[in-house]
């Protein structure tokens, strides 16, 4: 058990970001997590590699004051998930809830909260879409 509570209290110490992800080109649904600094770029990925429309990284609360950062992005997570549940596209405990339907209320709080990707030399997106799939050209 040892060895667990060392794991856990690591990634509590490690610095992170709560982060914000769109789907679409104009966000349908935007999803609230969390990840440690160096794996952000794989979390997106990942999520990508699971998701047929293409995401966006559209900003990052960074969190890596104190001694246990990633406690507080969980802290600012939850109370982020509390303050949008009327909006959460599945069920809290459910896979799926930390996905929430776009609004200007969402979007106000990454402007006013979050840093732009590039900021942190985090890429916007992982993917470019394929053929016959429109293109922003980001």
């Amino acid at each position: 058990m040892a060895a667990k509570s060392e794991g856990m209290e690591k990634w509590y110490r490690s610095p992170g970001y709560v982060y914000f992800v769109g789907v679409g080109e104009r966000p349908d649904a935007i999803k609230i997590g969390i990840s440690t600094q160096g794996f952000i770029k794989r979390r997106l990925g990942s999520l990508q590699c699971g998701n047929h429309e293409p995401l966006a990284l559209l900003g990052v609360i960074p969190v890596d004051a104190g001694e246990r950062p990633m406690a507080e992005a969980e802290r600012i997570e939850r109370e982020l998930h509390a303050t949008f549940a009327g909006l959460q596209r599945f069920r809290k405990g459910w896979a799926g809830s930390e996905w929430f339907t776009a609004s200007p209320e969402i979007l106000a709080v990454i402007s006013e909260r979050a840093v732009s990707p590039a900021s942190r030399g985090l890429p916007r997106r992982v993917t470019r879409p394929g053929p016959g799939r429109p293109w922003d050209g980001e």
